[in-house]
């Protein structure tokens, strides 16, 4: 990409769009499974903002999701006060900005450059893949993190995340450098879901009938740890990761995709929600409403 008269490319603001399911990790829902919780049916009183907003903010999506699926609990948020919606940052931009050329920036440059409201410090991060491995979405997350840190003015950046992004963003974690404060999970498969396993095995097969190298992409780092490896060293550094971070994590029954016992890292610091789907888990307003008062708490 050429840069003319000394002025950085100009990205148009992403459109939100339905939320697309395409893989048998993320089974394409129901009519009925669409419909999102009331603020009755969860159990909690109107919706009241807060006083202050908060510091930066980023939104992190699980297997199959961009940053465009999370708007729902990103209009809350926003609505409540949190912080004013600042756009998707996308990562498929990191090698036109890496570090160096963004430490030359102004912060308008680079909300313009992409494609960032002026105003917000709450993000969503869109991965360069939506079934990246956990490696390659924490080098991801720590190119975002950093931008958000710069934009904000905060030294660290509370992430929220769905799903296999909490297990991105817990391996970011281990970064010596990482600027996390808190660290929400929802539905994430901490000690993976026996769902990916028929996934991986389907690609692993046809992978070799294909000439794929991917045999199933990131979906095997979220298989059953004793089947995962790499789950498996992830989990043994908990400890460093809660002593960099406070991490809470979210869990519901009836998940159907990830069962309470992985959805949940630590129970001193977990939270137990009735019964929701993991499709339904970010439109849920029971599950925004705590997300709220834990990022303000």
């Amino acid at each position: 990409m050429i840069l003319q008269n000394g002025t950085f490319p100009q990205f148009a603001e992403n459109r939100l769009q339905p939320r697309a399911f395409s893989q048998p990790f993320c089974p394409a829902p129901r009519a009925s499974d669409q419909v999102q919780l009331s603020a009755r049916a969860a159990g909690i009183q109107e919706t009241k903002p807060y006083l202050q907003p908060l510091g930066g903010v980023l939104m992190i999506p699980g297997l199959c999701e961009k940053g465009e699926d999370l708007h729902g609990i990103i209009d809350h948020l926003s609505n409540r006060g949190v912080n004013e919606n600042g756009g998707i940052l996308n990562a498929k931009f990191m090698k036109i900005f890496p570090p160096e050329r963004i430490a030359r920036m102004s912060n308008d440059e680079l909300r313009d450059a992409l494609g960032l409201n002026h105003q917000g410090n709450l993000f969503a991060l869109t991965y360069t893949k939506n079934d990246n491995p956990i490696a390659q979405n924490a080098k991801e997350l720590k190119w975002a993190t950093e931008i958000v840190s710069r934009l904000s003015g905060d030294s660290q950046v509370d992430l929220v995340a769905h799903s296999k992004g909490g297990l991105d963003a817990r391996k970011y974690l281990e970064d010596p450098q990482e600027k996390v404060g808190k660290l929400i999970t929802i539905g994430t498969p901490h000690r993976g879901s026996w769902l990916a396993v028929p996934e991986v095995l389907t690609g692993e097969i046809f992978g070799k009938l294909f000439l794929r190298k991917d045999g199933g992409g990131g979906t095997r780092d979220v298989m059953p740890e004793w089947l995962n490896a790499s789950l498996q060293r992830l989990n043994d550094h908990t400890d460093m990761q809660e002593s960099r971070a406070a991490i809470t994590s979210i869990a519901t029954r009836g998940d159907g995709v990830v069962d309470l016992h992985s959805a949940v890292l630590n129970k001193k610091h977990s939270h137990v929600l009735g019964n929701i789907k993991h499709i339904e888990q970010l439109d849920s307003r029971a599950v925004q409403e705590l997300v709220g008062d834990l990022l303000a708490g």
